[in-house]
């Protein structure tokens, strides 16, 4: 940026003596491939960061990046990505400006973050919730390198689900145990009688009636009539306040019963246990690692040895979503959508988003403010006396709370930690819908009825399902929904909305074998390609080329220019498909493309006459190897 605070230039710090190094790279990831840091010269020729947003928007005037984009809605440097990253040399910063011409951008907004992903389309692997030999489970997958709250949101009401930076969503369909997005009206729930169970043996823990194994303590008579006497929870459990119980007779009954049997020679007076649940953003912790190891090989009866921090962090740790303490858009009613998957006798789901596009009105868009905390992902830390017990990891997302895993302390197994944690993690969503109010769910994961292991989520009500068919949330207490469950086979979780769901689609049936015959299979096979560039059109790809973004663009402009040919005729199918595998959240996120894998002749063409120096060469090897597990860099 020159002394008058205009874009001068955008280059890869070929120079270190000149430029500032970018010291946070490291911490930010694969991120930092896409951020252009703006910096300006100084009177004692030193540079700073620059970071304005109205400085931003003097240079977004001036023709750079983003055209189209509301005045409201342009970013901050420290709070959204750029569109285009430092290309490798001014020859191919140049050739990708002039290619992407000013308007180019489709006419609506894109969103103040940015998601970016890597789509690897249809797999197969062996199925971990049944016997079956074989990769019977089979799912659509992509590597996200970056993922706002609100475009996983969407994600998440579409049966996808993330672990680390990678998302799946399985084919329902076609997989040997299809599982359904499951997900709790936090604010409707009401405890069963074995939660409030659980609940009471942690009091009583917390309380020091019991011991670390869960065994009744010896007591002095004092204590016990204290004990009697207290109305009201300790400061101990405050968080437990709502469910603590005042002791009963059949509680001294059993007291006595157990003192009798269990008494040591020496009574003692209770001792009071503090318990915290600490929430950090999600990072490596060597104490949660060290727990996680415990846990992996005492209940799921893993190898300890083959249990690395590699994994570790790919697993629980890495996160494609950026933490946003900004308010963020109002989740859309993701039921609009419609399903993904199309049925015999119901309504096809082009056809549903045709009838919701045709009624649409360019309403103003409301915003939701974020939880104390923000939104992202999180470690919950359970703490008793300091010492760390139990970790969920979760995501705070505009709607909801997703758990995505939670492990705890073995030796605490009469606990049931993993039921506490559950109603602990309905606790917060309570209380964060007082200040965020789309933020009332608790999303479970993923729920397969026939698999006895993941039947307990069905025990906390009122559960819902996502029915792949309607894209209908249905409730798992209707008998007709357990019905359709049973069996283990994919079935739509509803019946048809009305009963001329069944005649709308046979006109359409027959339409299409008319067609085929009065056309011929070339031209119905040529009609088939149209529709899939119409599908594709308008998905933003990012082509991307020696580990950097090159140039963002709608897929119709990039077929004008770099993914021209046959390579682009293929690359158009497997956008297709994983368009209509996004629904709604596929128009903001960027799907990116290698130059160097689809079209390397543009890559070669190109070339770097520019060059760069040995050392900025060392630095982007660097940058690739600590986003080595993106797909760019990994099978």
């Amino acid at each position: 940026v020159d002394s008058s605070r205009a874009l001068a230039k955008v280059r890869p710090p070929e120079i270190r003596n000149n430029v500032i190094p970018f010291a946070p790279r490291r911490a930010f990831g694969a991120v930092a491939r896409a951020i252009v840091r703006a910096v300006s010269p100084r009177e004692d020729g030193r540079l700073e960061p620059w970071t304005s947003s109205g400085e931003w928007q003097e240079c977004a005037s001036a023709g750079w990046g983003r055209e189209g984009r509301p005045a409201s809605r342009v970013p901050n440097f420290d709070d959204d990505i750029c569109d285009l990253s430092l290309p490798r040399s001014s020859e191919t910063y140049a050739r990708a400006m002039a290619t992407a011409a000013p308007g180019a951008r489709r006419s609506q907004a894109i969103p103040t973050t940015t998601s970016i992903v890597e789509d690897h389309g249809s797999y197969a692997s062996s199925c971990g919730y049944c016997d079956r030999e074989g990769p019977t489970s089979k799912s659509h997958g992509m590597h996200a390198h970056v993922c706002s709250v609100e475009d996983y949101q969407s994600l998440l009401d579409r049966g996808w689900r993330r672990s680390g930076r990678w998302m799946y969503r399985p084919h329902l369909n076609d997989t040997c145990c299809p599982p359904y997005t499951i997900r709790l009206d936090a604010c409707a729930f009401a405890p069963t009688k074995s939660q409030r169970k659980v609940e009471k043996r942690w009091r009583q823990y917390l309380d020091g009636e019991l011991d670390d194994d869960g065994k009744r303590v010896a007591v002095d008579d004092r204590d016990e009539d204290d004990s009697k006497r207290a109305d009201e929870p300790s400061a101990s459990s405050a968080s437990f306040e709502s469910t603590a119980n005042p002791s009963g007779d059949r509680e001294k009954t059993h007291l006595e019963k157990t003192r009798s049997a269990d008494a040591t020679p020496k009574a003692k007076r209770l001792t009071k246990r503090v318990f915290e649940i600490r929430e950090a953003p999600s990072a490596f912790d060597e104490e949660e690692y060290r727990l996680w190891r415990r846990y992996q090989a005492s209940v799921h009866g893993d190898d300890e040895g083959s249990l690395g921090k590699s994994s570790y962090r790919r697993f629980l740790v890495d996160t494609p979503l950026r933490l946003r303490q900004a308010p963020v858009r109002e989740p859309e009613d993701d039921e609009e959508q419609g399903g993904w998957v199309e049925w015999a006798g119901y309504a096809a789901t082009e056809q549903k988003r045709k009838e919701n596009d045709a009624g649409e009105t360019d309403a103003e868009t409301r915003t939701v403010r974020a939880p104390s905390n923000g939104f992202g992902s999180f470690h919950h830390q359970y703490r008793v006396d300091g010492r760390l017990v139990a970790v969920g990891v979760v995501d705070v997302l505009p709607k909801c709370l997703s758990s995505k895993y939670f492990f705890w302390e073995p030796s605490f197994a009469w606990a049931s930690l993993g039921k506490l944690g559950a109603l602990r993690e309905i606790e917060w969503v309570k209380n964060a819908s007082k200040t965020c109010a789309s933020l009332r769910y608790y999303y479970l994961g993923y729920y397969i009825h026939e698999c006895p292991k993941m039947r307990y989520k069905a025990e906390y009500r009122p559960s819902e399902l996502k029915c792949a068919v309607t894209g209908k949330w249905t409730t798992l207490d209707d008998p007709d929904v357990v019905r359709r469950l049973e069996g283990g086979s994919f079935a739509p979780l509803r019946a048809p909305e009305a009963a001329g769901d069944d005649d709308r689609d046979e006109p359409k049936k027959k339409d299409a074998e008319k067609t085929k015959i009065r056309l011929g299979e070339d031209e119905v096979n040529a009609k088939r390609e149209e529709d899939v560039v119409s599908v594709a059109r308008d998905v933003l790809v990012g082509m991307a080329a020696g580990g950097q973004i090159l140039q963002v663009a709608p897929f119709s402009l990039a077929r004008q220019g770099p993914l021209g040919g046959p390579a682009g005729a293929t690359l158009a199918r497997r956008i297709e498909t994983w368009r209509r595998a996004t629904g709604d959240a596929g128009d903001a996120i960027v799907y990116l493309v290698d130059l160097e894998r689809v079209a390397p002749e543009v890559v070669a063409d190109g070339g770097d006459s520019g060059g760069a120096s040995d050392e900025s060469a060392s630095d982007a090897s660097d940058a690739s190897d600590a986003s080595s597990e993106g797909a760019m860099g990994a099978s």
